[in-house]
């Protein structure tokens, strides 16, 4: 049976079994880090993926687990009127 990862498009937490941790990182090199790491809730099992969440999904995929991107995806839109501080 494959692994299952979900990646939350719009707060970009990683939720995968106990255990895969490891694996995970070990895939996608740093573009991962743990949740409260540098906190005292250092013992949770939550992970924040980074960069590009549609090439960091094919990576895990290429890889045979089966991942998940959920939420709906955030578009950056650009607007001249938008660019008041190069006036």
């Amino acid at each position: 049976m494959a692994v299952e990862i979900s990646i939350n498009r719009a707060t970009k937490t990683m939720v995968f079994p106990a255990g895969e941790a490891d694996r995970i990182q070990e895939i996608v090199g740093g573009r991962m880090r743990k949740v409260g790491s540098l906190t005292s809730a250092g013992g949770t099992n939550r992970f924040v993926a980074g960069g590009d969440l549609d090439e960091l999904a094919e990576m895990l995929r290429a890889e045979g687990y089966v991942v998940y991107l959920v939420g709906q995806k955030i578009e950056i839109e650009e607007d001249e009127e938008d660019e008041w501080w190069n006036e």
